[in-house]
C-alpha cells in the first residue's frame, strides 16, 4: 500500500516496530521463554520462532554471520544476536526506524521535488507516493524509487519560485525517460492529425525530381513535403506513419520535419532538416563540412538539446499544454538532405561517415532520396524489410547498411 504524505507511512512503521504484544508474552510462557517488556515486536517473533521450531517442524535457526553483524553495527546498534534469524529481525526493526526517522525530518508529500544520489551523479526526482515500508517513488512509473535517509528535499510541491520550477521540470524530464514506450490506441490517437495515409506513387516521385531540380534553395522542397508527406515518409518501415511540417520547440527552434513511424519496439521518431540542394556538402580545403551543411547538422544537435532539457513538455499531450510528440527521445535519429550528387567532392564519404558515427545524424542528398523512393517503389515484399527504408539507430538494436550516396 502506497499514501500521498509521510504521516501514514509513519504511523504504519511506528505500528510494525512497537513493543512486544500480550500475545507474544503468553506464548512465550508456553515456551519457556523471557520476553523483555522493551523487546521490539518483531525480535519477539523470531525468538517465538526459534523456541517453538521443533513443534511447528522448522530448522532451528544457525548463528549469526559476520555480515549480518556488520549491516546491525552499520545501522548504529550496539545488539549482539544469537542467530542468523533474530539479526534479519533486528536489521528489519532498525532499518524501519531510521526511515522512520528520515520520514519525519523530510515530511514528503506526493509532488514534492527530492535529489538523489547514484552511480549517475545527483539527480531529481519528483515524489509520487510512499510506501508503508518507508520506500518512496518517483514518478514515471517502472518501481523507480529510493529510501528516504538517502533523499534531501529542495522544493516542495507548492512551491512556485523560478528555482523551483527549474527543478520541478528537470524532474519531470527523468519522468518522462522512464514511461514506457508501448504503442497504443491514446497514442495513436494523440498523432491521428499528422498520420499520412497516401501511399508513395510514381507520379510523386517525378513531381518531386522537378521540384529538386529547379530549386535554388530548400523553401520550394519545404513546400512539396507539406503537400505530399509520403515522400519522406515512404523512408519508413512501420504501418502507421506520421509527419509533423515545422513543430515549435518552445518558440526557440522550428524543425523542418520530423516524422514517425510504428513497429513492435514502440514509435521511432526522425528529425529531418532540409537545406539547400545548391551545396557541395563538404569543403574543398579541409575535411569538414560546408556551410549549409554544417548548419543541418548544427539545427539537429540544438533540437536534440532542447528535446532534452524539455522532454516532458515534448511528450505530453496537447490537451495539457504539451506538443503531443508521442514517446519522442532527445537522442532521436537525424537527417539532412542537402546538395547534389554532381556537385559531392571526393572527401565526402569520409566526412559524413564520421559524422554518423559519431552523432547518429545521416547527411545525405536529394538524389539520394530520390534513389531510395524509387527502389522503395519498386520493392514488392513487406515494407519493414526493404532494404531502401531509412534503418532505425543501432540502439534499437537494428544495423545500418552504411549506404552514403
Amino acid at each position: 500500500m502506497t499514501h500521498e504524505n509521510w504521516r501514514r507511512v509513519v504511523a504504519a512503521i511506528r505500528d510494525a516496530t512497537g513493543t512486544v504484544t500480550s500475545k507474544q508474552v503468553e506464548l512465550a510462557t508456553v515456551a519457556g521463554i523471557m520476553l523483555p517488556a522493551q523487546l521490539p515486536r518483531l525480535v519477539a517473533g523470531a525468538r517465538l520462532r526459534a523456541a517453538f521450531s521443533s513443534e511447528l517442524g522448522i530448522p532451528s535457526p544457525g548463528p549469526c554471520n559476520p555480515i549480518q553483524q556488520e549491516i546491525i553495527d552499520g545501522l548504529e546498534s550496539d545488539v549482539a544476536p544469537p542467530d542468523g534469524v533474530e539479526a534479519e529481525a533486528w536489521i528489519n526493526f532498525l532499518r524501519l526506524k531510521k526511515r522512520e526517522e528520515a520520514l519525519v525530518e523530510l515530511e514528503l508529500q506526493a509532488g514534492d521535488i527530492v535529489e538523489v544520489s547514484g552511480p549517475d551523479g545527483d539527480t531529481f526526482r519528483e515524489v509520487s507516493s510512499i510506501g508503508s515500508s518507508g520506500r518512496v517513488y518517483f514518478t514515471g512509473g517502472d518501481g523507480a524509487g529510493s529510501w528516504p535517509d538517502m533523499l534531501v528535499v529542495r522544493c516542495r510541491k507548492s512551491d512556485d519560485t523560478l528555482a523551483a520550477r527549474i527543478l520541478k521540470r528537470e524532474a519531470a524530464n527523468r519522468a518522462a525517460l522512464r514511461v514506457r514506450a508501448e504503442w497504443s490506441r491514446r497514442k495513436e490517437e494523440e498523432l491521428q492529425c499528422y498520420k499520412v495515409n497516401s501511399r508513395l506513387t510514381h507520379e510523386n516521385i517525378v513531381q518531386f525530381q522537378k521540384v529538386i531540380e529547379s530549386a535554388r534553395d530548400e523553401k520550394p522542397v519545404q513546400q512539396f513535403i507539406e503537400a505530399y508527406p509520403q515522400v519522406l515518409t515512404a523512408l519508413l518501415g512501420g504501418n502507421n506513419r506520421f509527419c509533423v511540417p515545422r513543430p515549435s520547440f518552445g518558440g526557440k527552434y522550428t524543425p523542418d520535419f520530423l516524422m514517425s513511424d510504428v513497429n513492435s519496439l514502440g514509435i521511432r521518431w526522425v528529425l529531418v532538416e532540409l537545406e539547400t540542394p545548391e551545396s557541395s556538402v563538404t569543403l574543398t580545403s579541409c575535411n569538414d563540412l560546408e556551410e549549409h551543411a554544417r548548419k543541418g547538422v548544427s539545427q539537429v544537435r540544438e533540437w536534440r538539446e532542447w528535446l532534452q532539457n524539455n522532454l516532458d513538455m515534448a511528450r505530453r499531450s496537447k490537451e495539457k499544454d504539451g506538443l503531443g510528440l508521442v514517446d519522442i527521445r532527445p537522442r532521436s535519429q537525424g537527417l539532412v538532405l542537402v546538395g547534389r550528387r554532381t556537385r559531392l567532392l571526393d572527401n565526402t564519404s569520409a566526412v559524413r561517415n564520421a559524422i554518423r558515427e559519431e552523432s547518429d545524424i545521416d547527411v545525405q542528398t536529394y538524389d539520394w532520396l530520390l534513389d531510395r523512393l524509387d527502389g522503395i517503389l519498386s520493392f514488392s515484399g513487406p515494407p519493414g524489410v526493404n532494404p531502401h527504408v531509412l534503418q532505425p539507430l543501432r540502439d534499437d538494436n537494428h544495423q545500418w547498411d552504411g549506404t552514403l550516396e
